[in-house]
């Protein structure tokens, strides 16, 4: 089953169900979702969690993750989307290394000033669990957010961005160097 971008979850679930002529409870008795949420999500009166999503991919044999593109449009045209919404979304994007749907989404909350300490910790706390690649995207994504101010989370998001971009091209390091060299003053590792 190929899913299509201008798809929705929704129509894609509705068509599994039709075309393994299964009836709506059924599936929500074998994929583990509740009746309630699973109904909900089809009438389009509740955006379905990240945990049922996922129940839901397993149970129609596809790729972890699949749905994960169209789950940002979603998230998009929600208004009620929040941080408890949003976050575990972010570490199932993560653990999957899917970079594109993080970027989306940090891209997303950054329109809300509000969300920039949020992502500078959830940042921290991938950092700190070894996830660099995710934990570098975000920390360039707060540091751009953070620009105009001289803020200690700037600072961090700087020093971990030249930290994590250190490489074995010398011209680069120097480069990277020059760029971190103004929040280095008063710097303590």
């Amino acid at each position: 089953m190929e899913v299509k971008t201008q798809q929705s979850i929704r129509a894609e679930l509705l068509n599994y169900i039709e075309e393994n002529q299964m009836l709506v409870y059924h599936f929500a008795e074998i994929s583990g979702i509740n009746s309630g949420t699973l109904s909900r999500f089809i009438n389009g009166s509740q955006l379905i969690p990240i945990k049922a999503l996922d129940r839901m991919t397993y149970t129609m044999g596809l790729e972890e993750g699949t749905f994960y593109d169209l789950y940002v449009d979603e998230l998009l045209l929600d208004p009620s989307t929040d941080w408890r919404r949003l976050r575990p979304f972010l570490i199932r994007c993560s653990q999957l290394n899917d970079l594109t749907c993080i970027e989306k989404i940090v891209d997303l909350m950054l329109e809300k000033s509000y969300y920039i300490s949020s992502l500078f910790d959830f940042a921290e706390s991938l950092y700190e669990g070894g996830n660099t690649t995710a934990s570098l995207l975000i920390y360039k994504k707060v540091s751009e957010g953070e620009r105009y101010q001289h803020a200690e989370r700037l600072a961090v998001c700087q020093y971990r961005i030249f930290k994590l971009s250190l490489g074995d091209d010398q011209q680069i390091n120097y480069e990277l160097a020059l760029v971190f060299e103004p929040f280095s003053q008063g710097w303590v590792n």
